[in-house]
C-alpha cells in the first residue's frame, strides 16, 4: 500500500521529466541567475546570498536571505550533467524529498491511517501546483512542499518528538533562506518551536528528570541551524552594507503603504478553497484579483472550527497540537501578508495551498475520529474504514491520472525566451569563438548590456545569454545596476571589458545597425510575415484610438509590455478593448539582436 502512494506522487514527476528532455531549454533572466549560482556552489564563487530580488533600493537591491537552496539542488544538478535539464531534475529531487520526509513524519505520527490520508492530500495538491510549477526552479516555488514538512516537522515539535528539531530546523531554513515570504512565518513557528521546549525542558528539571535527551537534540538543531546560515552571516561580514542589512533596512523604511490585514485576510481566505485545490489550478507568476471574502474559503474556515470544537471535546490531543499549528501559522501568515508592499503576486502566497492541504488533512481525520467513536461493533468500524481507504484511492488516483495528464502537455518557464535564446546563444558563442581563436572564450571580455524599448524581453535574454556564454568557460559580465549580490565577480566595468555584446529588442534593432563600430552578430524574429503586417496594422489602429483620445503621449510607450500589462490596463482613460488590442499587438512577439560593440 505504502509502495502505491509513492508510485502515485512519483509518476507525474517522471512523465513531466521525460517531456522537458526535448528541446533543450534555455532560461531567462532569474532562472539563468539560478543556473548560475548552482554552478558556482563549491568553487571559489560559493553563493552566500539568495536570489536577488524586488527588495532594497534601486541603488542597492537586496537578495532573499539565503543560498540553502542553491547548494540543495548543486549535487543532482551535476550529477545530471551540469544542464538546464539536469537543473529541473534536481528541482524535482528537491520536492520528492519533501514529499518522502512528509510522509515519512505522518506515518511517525499516526501510523498508515496518517500516512494514507496525507498521501492523497499531497496527490491533489500536487494536481493544483501542476508539473510547470513543480519543475521550475525558481525561488518561490522552491520551498512550496518544505513548507509542509517545516508545518509537520513544529507539529512533532509540539508532540515533544524532538528528533524532529534538527529537520525542522533544516525545511525552515531553506523556505526563509529562499523566498522572503516564507521569513516571517518560519520566525514565528519557529519561536512557538523553541518556547514550548524550554517550557516542557524547565518543568522536567523542576520534577527531577534528567535533562539530557532535550540537550541532545537541541545541541544537534542549534549545530545545524549554525552551519545552515553561515553564508548569509558571512556575507554580512564581508560586504557594507551586508545583504540581511538591505533587507531589514528596506522593510524598516518603505515609504510604500503595505495592503493591511484586511486585504490579507481576504488573500488568505481566498486562497484556503478546498474546491479549488481540488479543482482548481495555482495561478503560478498570473496576477489575480480574487473576490473579497470567498464563500468557499469561509465555509473551510467554519468546518476547521467545527473540528477544533469536536477535537477539544474527545480531547484528541494529537489532534489538538496540530490544529494549535495550523491555527498560528494562518496568524503569523495574515500578519506576514498585511506587511507585503506594493501588488500582492500570485507568488507572495503560494504556501497558503500547503496550509490549506494539511487544513484538510485534520478536518478529515477530526471528523474520521468522532464518527469511529460513535460507531459500536467492529463491523460498522471496518466499513468505516474500508471506505475511507477507497475514497483516498479515488482522490489520490483521479489527482495523479489529471497530473500525469497536465506533465504529458508541459512546457518549460518562458517558452519564448527560450527560444530566442536558442538561436541567439549557440551563433554568438560561435562568434566569439570564432573570433577569439580556437579555445573557448579566447582572451576576450565581454560586458553584456541591453537596451530594450520592450521593457522585458532584453533582460530576460541578457541573462540567459550571460548563462550560455558563462557556461562555455567565455568570461562575460553584467552592468554595474544588474548586479548580483550571490555573484559580484559579474560585475564588469566597461574599461575592463575587450567588447560589449549588445542585447536589443524592438524597433531599436534597425537603429543598432546603423551605428559605428556596431556589428550585428546574431538575430531573431519569433514573427511570421503575415504576423508583422497584423501587428503593423494593430499599432496604427491604436495610434489613431489614442490620438482620438486625446491621449497622444502613451503612443511612445506602446513596445513597453510591462505597461500595456499592468499599467494602461488599469488606466480608467483607457477602453478595455483598447487595452485587449495592445495586448494582442505584444503577444505576436518581438525581434531581439545580438550586437557586438568594439
Amino acid at each position: 500500500m505504502l509502495a502505491g502512494a509513492v508510485v502515485l506522487l512519483v509518476v507525474p514527476f517522471v512523465v513531466a521529466l521525460v517531456v522537458l528532455h526535448d528541446p533543450r531549454w534555455y532560461p531567462a533572466l532569474e532562472l539563468a541567475q539560478t543556473e548560475l549560482h548552482v554552478r558556482d556552489v563549491g568553487t571559489g564563487h560559493t553563493p552566500l546570498t539568495g536570489l536577488v530580488g524586488r527588495l532594497g533600493s534601486p541603488g542597492q537591491r537586496g537578495s532573499h536571505p539565503g543560498p540553502l537552496a542553491f547548494f540543495a539542488l548543486a549535487p543532482v544538478y551535476r550529477l545530471a550533467g551540469s544542464s538546464p535539464w539536469a537543473l529541473q531534475m534536481a528541482t524535482v529531487v528537491l520536492h520528492l524529498s519533501a514529499i518522502a520526509v512528509a510522509l515519512w513524519i505522518a506515518y511517525r505520527r499516526a501510523g498508515m491511517r496518517l500516512l494514507l490520508l496525507t498521501a492523497a492530500v499531497l496527490t491533489t495538491l500536487l494536481r493544483f501546483y501542476g508539473p510547470s510549477l513543480l519543475t521550475e526552479p525558481w525561488n518561490p516555488y522552491l520551498p512550496m512542499l518544505w513548507w509542509v514538512v517545516f508545518l509537520l516537522a513544529v507539529w512533532s515539535v509540539l508532540e515533544d518528538d524532538l528528533a524532529l528539531l534538527p529537520v525542522a530546523v533544516v525545511s525552515g531554513s531553506l523556505c526563509a533562506q529562499t523566498h522572503i515570504s516564507y521569513l516571517g512565518l518560519v520566525g514565528g513557528l519557529g519561536a512557538v518551536a523553541a518556547a514550548t521546549v524550554a517550557v516542557r525542558h524547565f518543568r522536567r528539571r523542576r520534577r527531577g528528570s534528567a535533562p539530557g535527551r532535550t540537550w541532545t537534540w537541541v545541541a544537534l538543531a542549534t549545530a545545524v541551524g549554525a552551519v545552515l546560515w553561515l553564508p548569509p552571516v558571512l556575507d554580512e561580514m564581508k560586504h557594507d552594507p551586508g545583504n540581511l542589512s538591505v533587507l531589514a533596512d528596506y522593510f524598516a523604511s518603505s515609504t510604500e503603504d503595505p495592503i493591511g490585514l484586511r486585504r490579507a485576510a481576504e488573500l488568505l481566505v481566498a486562497n484556503l478553497d478546498p474546491w479549488r485545490l481540488l479543482f482548481g489550478h495555482a495561478e503560478g507568476k498570473v496576477v489575480t484579483d480574487p473576490p473579497p471574502w470567498s464563500t468557499g474559503g469561509l465555509l473551510f474556515l467554519g468546518a476547521w472550527t467545527a473540528a477544533i470544537v469536536v477535537a477539544w471535546r474527545l480531547r484528541l490531543q494529537l489532534l489538538l497540537r496540530l490544529h494549535t499549528v495550523l491555527g498560528v501559522a494562518l496568524a503569523f501568515g495574515a500578519v506576514s501578508l498585511s506587511r507585503v508592499y506594493g501588488y500582492p503576486w500570485a507568488w507572495l502566497v503560494q504556501w497558503v495551498w500547503g496550509l490549506t492541504a494539511l487544513l484538510a488533512v485534520v478536518v478529515a481525520w477530526t471528523f474520521g475520529c468522532a464518527a469511529r467513536q460513535r460507531l459500536t461493533g467492529s463491523r460498522a468500524r471496518v466499513r468505516l474504514r474500508a471506505g475511507a481507504i477507497i475514497g483516498l484511492a479515488v482522490v489520490a488516483l483521479g489527482s495523479t491520472i489529471a497530473s500525469a495528464g497536465t506533465a504529458a502537455r508541459v512546457e518549460p518557464d518562458d517558452v519564448t525566451s527560450s527560444r530566442a535564446l536558442r538561436r541567439l546563444a549557440p551563433a554568438t558563442v560561435r562568434y566569439l569563438e570564432g573570433r577569439s581563436g580556437p579555445s573557448r572564450g579566447g582572451h576576450g571580455r565581454y560586458l553584456v548590456a541591453v537596451t530594450d524599448p520592450v521593457g522585458v524581453i532584453g533582460a530576460l535574454q541578457a541573462f540567459g545569454l550571460v548563462n550560455e556564454l558563462d557556461r562555455e568557460g567565455i568570461e562575460v559580465g553584467i552592468e554595474r545596476h544588474e548586479k548580483l549580490r550571490a555573484a559580484p565577480y559579474l560585475t564588469m566595468d566597461r574599461a575592463r571589458a575587450t567588447a560589449v555584446l549588445r542585447v536589443v529588442t524592438g524597433p531599436a534593432i534597425e537603429v543598432w545597425k546603423e551605428k559605428t563600430g556596431s556589428r550585428l552578430i546574431a538575430r531573431y524574429d519569433p514573427r511570421t510575415s503575415g504576423q508583422r503586417a497584423l501587428q503593423e496594422r494593430l499599432r496604427r489602429e491604436i495610434e489613431a484610438e489614442l490620438r482620438t483620445l486625446g491621449l497622444a503621449e502613451l503612443i511612445a510607450q506602446l513596445e513597453n509590455s510591462f505597461l500595456v500589462s499592468f499599467v494602461f490596463d488599469r488606466d480608467p482613460r483607457i477602453p478595455k478593448d483598447l487595452t485587449a488590442k495592445m495586448s494582442r499587438s505584444l503577444e505576436l512577439g518581438a525581434p531581439s539582436a545580438v550586437f557586438l560593440e568594439e
